[in-house]
């Protein structure tokens, strides 16, 4: 798995207790907040039999935003790389990751840099690329039906794996505080757990542009919202920061 943020495989809770897979994280979750997330979920994943990979919480929302700003595609392109050859070393046929929704750039870095890891592992092993799948942050597990497809992996959580996802969700939202415990409370009270009893990881995939059409990405109206208050200096733009980076991610996995 390649996570953004520490915290996001509480989303999958129980695909992760049977799949026990190896997982990346980008961030240490602090965000916002300042508290960083990544020892808790690795005392998360160790009770699940999971383990951290190589690269687990290295680096600040701070570092990743400013690569974006800055254009550093190479920031991005050796993440891809790193990825890549750890998953031809160690023979993994698929690989899991955030879904690019438009909701927060580092979630959306995490499938673009994720397709172009596979593709160059393809290319490694001169063999068919690993599986990749994504799941969905910014809404129900389940997604909308048009991303559903037959080839997606759909787990339905009995009552007792429903009770401790939903345990273990409040639990890790009430160790790190903050924003994550008002949005995990306010979710489960709006959809109840039993919303989250179906875990999906989606095959389909649009290309990365079609998929704002009819409106800018989230992340461009908030970013725009946080300049006008003083908490940001610049806006992340899809057509300015985030294209070029996926078409570099794109450029380095065919070479």
């Amino acid at each position: 798995m390649f996570l953004g943020h520490p915290g996001h495989e509480l989303r999958i809770h129980g695909w992760l207790s049977q799949a026990r897979p190896e997982i990346w994280v980008l961030t240490d979750g602090a965000g916002a907040d300042g508290r960083p997330r990544a020892e808790t979920s690795r005392r998360l994943l160790a009770g699940l039999g999971a383990r951290p990979g190589p690269l687990f919480g290295a680096c600040s929302d701070r570092t990743v935003y400013e690569a974006v700003l800055r254009g550093e595609a190479s920031f991005f392109t050796n993440l891809a790389h790193r990825l890549a050859e750890r998953l031809v070393a160690g023979n993994h046929d698929a690989l899991v990751s955030d879904m690019a929704e438009g909701y927060n750039p580092t979630h959306d870095l995490c499938e673009l840099i994720s397709v172009a890891a596979v593709t160059r592992a393809s290319t490694m092993l001169q063999a068919a690329p690993p599986s990749h799948y994504t799941f969905t942050l910014d809404r129900l597990p389940d997604g909308e039906p048009a991303q559903r497809s037959e080839d997606d992996i759909v787990i339905d959580l009995d009552a007792g794996a429903v009770d401790r996802k939903a345990a273990a969700a409040l639990g890790y939202a009430k160790e790190v505080g903050g924003s994550l415990l008002t949005e995990i409370e306010a979710t489960l009270a709006r959809h109840g757990a039993q919303a989250f009893a179906r875990e999906r990881l989606f095959r389909r995939r649009a290309a990365y542009e079609a998929r704002f059409l009819d409106q800018a990405p989230f992340y461009e109206r908030h970013g725009e919202a946080r300049v006008r208050s003083g908490h940001y200096a610049q806006v992340i733009r899809l057509r300015e920061h985030m294209l070029p980076l996926a078409r570099a991610l794109h450029a380095f996995a065919s070479g």
